[in-house]
């Protein structure tokens, strides 16, 4: 029988992104682990930056409060990744890549970051927040003013 990704149930359509995980659990032999990043976040620098203002990477594993992190496998793999990385991040330091796991709900006015980097926790809230993720503050040039 093969899989038609056709049979996901409500629950499964919220947590799982894909049917190709899905499709790769079921179906195939597998003696490894299967995990996926939710979200890679990339803000390059632009003219207006300084020159020693390095490309930001993030690689984010987001979890839902409610939504136990009992994967030590998965743990494991995004340890590596970030080890990895930091190694990357002393190559070239042009570009600086992190791995990090986010916890929170919708609407998202507040969220728990773990970094793979520094093994801290941090809450962020509102604004701050979404600074975190890579929304600019705006300055005037940025702002449209509409009479």
């Amino acid at each position: 029988m093969s899989y038609d990704g056709q049979n996901r149930t409500d629950e499964e359509c919220r947590y799982l992104a894909s049917d190709f995980n899905k499709f790769v659990g079921q179906e195939i032999r597998h003696h490894f682990s299967l995990a996926n990043i939710d979200c890679y976040i990339a803000k390059l620098r632009t003219d207006r930056d300084v020159i020693w203002v390095p490309n930001q990477y993030k690689l984010i594993e987001s979890k839902h409060s409610k939504e136990k992190y009992d994967k030590p496998m998965q743990n494991k793999m995004l340890e590596a990744i970030s080890k990895h990385l930091q190694l990357a991040n002393r190559i070239d330091p042009t570009n600086h890549f992190e791995v990090f796991r986010v916890t929170a709900d919708a609407p998202y006015d507040e969220a728990e970051i773990y970094s793979y980097e520094t093994r801290e926790v941090i809450i962020l809230k509102g604004q701050a927040l979404r600074e975190w993720i890579g929304e600019d503050k705006p300055t005037e040039k940025d702002i449209d003013i509409i009479e």
